[in-house]
């Protein structure tokens, strides 16, 4: 488990630890607290995947510093995915309450 993003960040720049690795131990953390917690209305485990490869790769091919990604790139979220045509928003606005 890594307890800070500080750490996370240098874990993955000394190359101790991948963004897939990490995004897998979030995921594994989320699955085994949300049967009881019920925090996540919508969870885009394959989204955060597919970032964290991205990133992982650009990480070894020297394109992307590990604790400093450009301000260009969102950051994989695996809760706040964007909204788009194909994925309605997870809840309504308030007026519509």
């Amino acid at each position: 488990m890594i307890p800070t993003i500080a750490e996370a960040a240098a874990r993955i720049a000394k190359k101790e630890i991948s963004p897939v690795e990490l995004v897998r131990d979030a995921l594994a953390r989320i699955d085994k607290a949300e049967k009881h917690i019920n925090a996540f209305i919508t969870l885009t485990a394959d989204a955060a995947l597919a970032e964290a490869k991205r990133a992982e790769a650009d990480i070894m091919a020297g394109k992307l510093k590990a604790c400093r990604p450009p301000a260009t790139r969102r950051p994989a979220s695996a809760t706040s995915p964007p909204r788009t045509r194909s994925r309605p928003p997870s809840c309504a606005p308030p007026a519509a309450c």
